[in-house]
């Protein structure tokens, strides 16, 4: 999509770097091949970002 810019981050089990990435995210794309449970997709959602997320994902049984 021209003109979408998309960040990838390195991974990181600082809070301090996490807090950072999520205040300056507009949306979290989950990948449910390889994340099981969506453990980051739960963070993201706690910290108030918007995330999209497979309605088999684990993340969304436990929104549902």
């Amino acid at each position: 999509m021209p003109g979408l810019k998309v960040v990838t981050q390195p991974y990181s089990a600082s809070a301090d770097d996490l807090k950072g990435d999520y205040s300056r995210s507009s949306l979290v794309l989950m990948q449910p091949r390889t994340e099981g449970f969506g453990l980051v997709g739960l963070e993201a959602t706690c910290a108030g970002v918007p995330v999209l997320a497979s309605g088999e994902s684990g993340l969304a049984e436990l929104i549902k």
